[in-house]
């Protein structure tokens, strides 16, 4: 990323939004200085994967918001969920859903084995009323335990008790068969509240798998509804190696030294299989025969999301330790796409993932091939475009999409729980731009990301910091947001757009709109058509003058270069450490001010020198959450050079200093320090060296990350050189 670009911070929403520094934006050239598009080019039909078109949101659990937004954006599969409103709820809901293809989200956890028979409607209404969270998703086994409720349970309700524990009992994997229940089951999660978590199915039992899918196959029946066209689709897994240890912060530790039997045998209890990992390979066989075979015409499909793909599913997978997992079950089970949560892209130049389908397989089994990058992909969340020094969007859209991968919406926008109808038009579109690319065939050669000069360009999309411009592939209209005030978009010689209409945040046509205009070749924003400056500017248009397989989008001028052998993804590291290129990234916490020097200096030419300390906690920060999320949780060394700012007099030693990294996650604030270091441990030449290996965890997600280079004690203002923040691994 230029040294300009990491300097400029626009005042755009985009800036609000997508939050990345920016570089000066692309201003296009007259159009007869415009490269001249081929007048053709061949269309790649095996990227054009309808099963992969769709929004696999799912976290704030309105449907109906989700099936305007997918149906508005023509990605006509969704994610679906225990507790979404179906077709048929109301008349709207169905418009919403109709015709809509839609996959089950962890269907192992929503659908599980139910000990309800034993209980009458009446009795299922009042144990509802009474205890909301343990039978809150009735007819099925609640997905997680309460403690609270099964102790009050315990006491009031006896003979209700005895039922909820002996169907616990009878399909949930033991911890400890000498605990009283529930402290006998073992977790997978636990759930923010402490006395809120999850126990995992006992897949090492055939009658617990048999009563999964029965059950699942029964619920997906009952949700297909062919009236309104809304037809089940396949099954969406988050977190697909749930089996890896359990090895959240919150779990559980399993007893014994077989780590992989998870699952200790109830007296009574058959268990086929030797591990939990292999049951739960042979439940997803199962559990897809049994949908081939009630649905024959659908064409069922897989979607997982391993983190990361390849050592927590791939590997593992093929490694042939169960003489029980053959070809033919890795053939059903391995994943038709396999996308990756978190925001490591290395999966994009792993050669063992990417074998074309049909060539032999890995690791000596033969026929089952690998994944085409048309086939994996990325749900990095959102949360990674709403700070300057995050990663952004346009960056994984440029990196994934130029490389065939898929981009999908999967999991909410920065978990502030804000609904689809609250998010910019352009996180909505920017998701899509894959699908469109792909629906159109459009060849992955012929699509180009320019980290450098920030530009996605191919002939049916173009993308900056100023524009997401791309042809739908089904309805042959372009979908667009034009965010800065200097947004303009190369369009191929000959194409005419017209019919110009705004969206809404749905992406639903709500008027003709004339703040957009095509000045000869160049679509731009019209002057003072744009309501506030930066506001962005969402419209679809039709197309004129354009056939399949002709560009619509021209090459901006000037050469566009995209190194594949790497990944480009800015500020995945700390930034400006030694302040040569900068103080980007670096502010003061509390009223504390930063400013670069030339002297004195530990190295190089620049130092960061902070002042306007009115108390000791005002001291030099950066945001790190890019960073942490980054590498994942582990080791990290934090080291940095310090000194005073005054003079300091012999034999005085005016405050300490240190580094801390402060985690945010849930409302709860935890901090990694390095051990304070005085002034009497300067060197020579009067600077401190604070320098320490910590060991940084978290739970499920992070809300924010700082990192903080401290004078303690002392409000005097100080000296910083040399930061870094080094990731060592696990």
């Amino acid at each position: 990323m230029p040294i300009a670009s990491a300097r400029r911070l626009t005042a755009t929403l985009l800036a609000a939004a997508l939050a990345l520094p920016l570089s000066a934006p692309f201003a296009a050239p007259a159009a007869a200085d415009h490269h001249p598009a081929p007048e053709a080019f061949k269309v790649d039909t095996s990227l054009a994967q309808d099963w992969l078109n769709g929004m696999f949101l799912s976290w704030d659990r309105d449907g109906t918001a989700h099936h305007r937004s997918a149906q508005g954006l023509g990605l006509m599969h969704v994610a679906d969920s225990r507790g979404y409103d179906h077709p048929g709820a109301s008349e709207a809901e169905a418009d919403h859903a109709r015709d809509m293809g839609y996959y089950v989200i962890d269907p192992h956890k929503v659908v599980q084995t139910s000990f309800v028979d034993e209980l009458s409607e009446a009795d299922l209404k009042r144990a509802t009323k009474k205890y909301p969270f343990m039978f809150g998703w009735y007819p099925e086994l609640p997905r997680a335990f309460d403690n609270r409720e099964a102790e009050k349970m315990k006491a009031q309700d006896p003979d209700l008790y005895a039922v909820v524990k002996r169907g616990f009992e009878n399909s949930k994997a033991m911890y400890d068969l000498e605990a009283e229940f529930p402290e006998n089951l073992a977790m997978l999660q636990s759930w923010g509240e402490g006395h809120r978590w999850e126990p995992i199915s006992d897949f090492q039992q055939q009658a617990v798998i048999d009563d999964h899918v029965a059950n699942i196959v029964r619920y997906i029946k009952e949700t297909d509804d062919n009236d309104f066209g809304y037809r089940f689709r396949g099954i969406f897994i988050d977190v697909i190696e749930q089996w890896e240890g359990f090895k959240f912060k919150t779990t559980r530790p399993m007893r014994g030294e077989e780590t992989e039997r998870y699952a200790l045998k109830p007296e009574g209890k058959e268990h086929k299989y030797g591990t939990f990992r292999e049951g739960w390979y042979h439940f997803l066989g199962e559990l897809r025969d049994a949908l081939e075979a009630e649905f024959p015409d659908r064409d069922i499909r897989y979607i997982w999301e391993p983190t990361p793909i390849y050592p927590t599913w791939v590997g593992p997978l093929y490694d042939g330790k169960y003489d029980s997992v053959t070809p033919e079950l890795i053939a059903k089970i391995r994943g038709d796409a396999l996308v990756d949560e978190k925001p490591d892209l290395r999966f994009l130049i792993e050669d063992r993932l990417q074998k074309p389908e049909g060539a032999a397989g890995m690791d000596n089994l033969e026929n089952n091939g690998g994944w085409p990058l048309s086939r994996l992909g990325s749900a990095t969340p959102d949360l990674f475009s709403k700070n300057p020094h995050y990663p952004t969007q346009l960056y994984y859209l440029g990196e994934i999409v130029s490389r065939g991968g898929i981009f999908i919406s999967f999991g909410s926008f920065d978990r502030s729980r804000q609904t689809i109808d609250q998010v910019d038009p352009q996180f909505s579109l920017i998701r899509a731009v894959s699908s469109y690319e792909d629906g159109n065939g459009t060849p992955a050669d012929l699509r180009v990301w320019d980290s450098e000069r920030e530009i996605y360009s191919s002939p049916t999309a173009y993308a900056d910091m100023d524009a997401l411009v791309a042809l739908h592939p089904d309805s042959g209209r372009v979908y667009g947001v034009l965010i800065g005030d200097d947004a303009q978009v190369p369009l191929a010689p000959g194409v005419e757009l017209s019919d110009f209409q705004s969206v809404n945040a749905f992406w639903e046509d709500s008027g003709t709109t004339g703040a957009v205009v095509q000045d000869g070749q160049t679509l731009r924003r019209a002057d003072g058509k744009a309501g506030l400056p930066g506001e962005p500017v969402a419209f679809t248009a039709a197309v004129g003058g354009h056939e399949p397989g002709q560009w619509l989008f021209n090459r901006p001028a000037g050469e566009l270069h995209q190194d594949l052998s790497k990944v480009q993804i800015p500020n995945t590291e700390l930034m400006n450490g030694g302040f040569e290129e900068g103080a980007d990234g670096w502010s003061g916490a509390g009223a504390a001010k930063v400013e670069r020097v030339k002297s004195p200096t530990a190295s190089g030419d620049h130092a960061l020198k902070v002042t306007n300390r009115i108390k000791p906690w005002h001291t030099l920060r950066q945001d790190v959450q890019g960073v942490l999320m980054f590498h994942r949780e582990g080791r990290y060394r934090v080291s940095a050079k310090v000194r005073p700012a005054e003079q300091v007099k012999e034999g005085d030693f005016p405050g300490k200093f240190r580094i801390m990294v402060s985690l945010f996650e849930e409302g709860h604030r935890s901090d990694f320090t390095t051990d304070v270091v005085p002034l009497n441990r300067a060197d020579e030449d009067g600077w401190v060296t604070v320098e320490e290996e910590l060991d940084i965890e978290w739970g499920d997600w992070l809300e924010r990350a700082e990192m903080y280079v401290q004078r303690t004690g002392v409000t005097g203002d100080y000296i910083v050189d040399d930061v870094e923040l080094e990731y060592l691994g696990k």
